[in-house]
Formats: structure tokens, C-alpha cells, sequence
């Protein structure tokens, strides 16, 4: 999936957090958030479509579809959990001149609970990974199998980075936000 250009700008560089973050957060879920939304499905269909004799013929392949169920339920739940709780606030501090502690914690729980997400995300796609020979088709894979690897190596690139924008930008910058504003 082609990308939005996005460059992280070093901290003392930024021109105002409080615009940056509304930005990236607009970046996230026009970009990543709209892919997943796209892909998971196709992602689900491609896995029940394997025929059964493939299934047979390779004991990975229904680890490989309780994995894509386990990662598209909790990619789906997360992202929800973004958009109706955690980034509202987060474009609410952003747009304040001051930041109390009381938002302050508020926002570090979800923050902490969503990186966790993200790490069990990334080990879900590892383990997928694994059992894919890292998403590579067997010679006698069926095009379902093959589209299925095609879309989880794409959105495994995907997911990577979207987890790093929110992990290394987005979370940091409003941590740093409410430090310039809390001084």
C-alpha cells in the first residue's frame, strides 16, 4: 500500500506540537487505520477459502487461520479503542493552552495499554511470519493462499509502521506537549 509521505522532525525542530498532533493523528486513520479496515476482510476471506485438502497437506495452515482470526479481532478492537477514546483526548490536549495532571492521567493508562497491544500485534504477525516461512507460498499453494500471503506481508509492513508512528511520534510528542506546557 502506498504510504503519505511522513518525516519525523526532531523536537526541537517542530514548528508547534499542538499542530503536529492533530496531523498525524489524521495521518493514522486516513492511512493505516482505512487500510486495515480494507485489508482484514480480505485478509479473513482469503485464509477460509484455502481448501480443505491444503489444510491437510500442511498442519500450519489452520494455526495460520486461527492467527489471522486472533490478529484481525484485536487489530479491529484496537483501532476502535484509538479512535473513540484515546485520540479524541489526544486532539483535546492539543488544541489546549493548558494541560492539567488530571488529563495527564488520564491519557498515560491508554497510552501504556495500547503499546502493549501493539506488542502483542507485532507478535501475532511474527508468529505469522513463522508459519509462513515468512509469507512466502508453497510451489502447490492455491491463489487464495498466495493472495493471503501477499496481503499479510503488506499489511505486516503496514502495521510496523503504523505502530512506530504512533509509538516513536505520536505518543512521545504528547507526552512532550503536556511537559512544554505543564513547565
Amino acid at each position: 500500500m502506498p504510504q503519505k509521505p511522513f518525516t519525523a522532525v526532531p523536537a526541537g525542530q517542530l514548528p508547534s506540537g499542538a499542530l503536529l498532533i492533530p496531523a498525524l493523528l489524521d495521518l493514522i486513520l486516513d492511512t493505516h487505520h482505512v487500510y486495515a479496515r480494507d485489508v482484514l476482510p480480505r485478509i479473513r476471506e482469503s485464509v477460509f477459502a484455502i481448501p480443505q485438502a491444503d489444510l491437510r497437506r500442511d498442519e500450519r495452515l489452520p494455526k495460520v487461520r486461527e492467527a489471522v482470526e486472533a490478529l484481525s479481532d484485536e487489530m479491529l478492537t484496537h483501532m476502535h479503542r484509538e479512535e473513540s477514546m484515546l485520540f479524541p483526548v489526544l486532539r483535546h490536549i492539543a488544541a489546549s493552552t493548558e494541560v492539567s495532571p488530571v488529563d495527564m492521567e488520564i491519557i498515560l493508562p491508554p497510552i501504556e495499554c495500547m503499546q502493549r497491544e501493539h506488542g502483542f500485534i507485532d507478535e501475532l504477525l511474527e508468529y505469522l511470519r513463522q508459519l509462513t516461512d515468512d509469507f512466502q507460498p508453497p510451489a502447490w499453494a492455491v491463489a487464495e493462499h498466495r493472495a493471503l500471503l501477499d496481503d499479510l506481508a503488506a499489511f505486516a509492513t503496514d502495521t510496523t509502521e503504523h505502530v512506530r508512528k504512533e509509538n516513536e511520534i505520536l505518543f512521545p510528542g504528547v507526552l512532550r506537549l503536556a511537559q512544554v506546557q505543564d513547565a
